[in-house]
């Protein structure tokens, strides 16, 4: 049995009341889904990761940079990135840059500050 409590529900229209209860059961049960799906995406990607790990290892070893097989080709692609600047980092960097601290301070405020805001609005499930 599923039971749904209601908030201001004397106001509500009886088709709009139905249509709530039918649209509550229906969203639980796709998160549900989602819920069990996404368990299982996590223990595959954690075993594409062992073997991934494998892979590079065996790579490093022998040389080869190119695995052919039916579907396709697994490559092994070595690149550099540059990390995500951290606030304390990017107040380093200006400080050190400027020569004057209160001059950084001054600028990483107007940094953070100016960051644009994105609204994000969603339906979250609690319990």
């Amino acid at each position: 049995m599923f039971y749904i409590k209601y908030y201001r529900t004397d106001i509500m229209d009886p088709g709009l009341k139905e249509l709530l209860k039918s649209t509550v059961r229906e969203w639980v049960r796709v998160d549900n889904e989602i819920n069990t799906l996404n368990k299982e995406v996590v223990a595959r990607r954690e075993a594409k990761k062992d073997m991934s790990a494998k892979l590079i290892e065996i790579t490093r070893q022998t040389g080869l940079d190119m695995f052919d097989f039916n579907g396709g080709q697994l490559l092994y692609v070595k690149k550099s990135k540059k990390k995500p600047i951290t606030q304390k980092q990017l107040m380093t960097v200006i400080s050190t840059y400027l020569g004057d601290e209160s001059k950084a301070e001054e600028m990483h405020k107007y940094i953070m500050d100016s960051r644009e805001e994105v609204v994000e609005e969603k339906i979250l499930r609690k319990g």
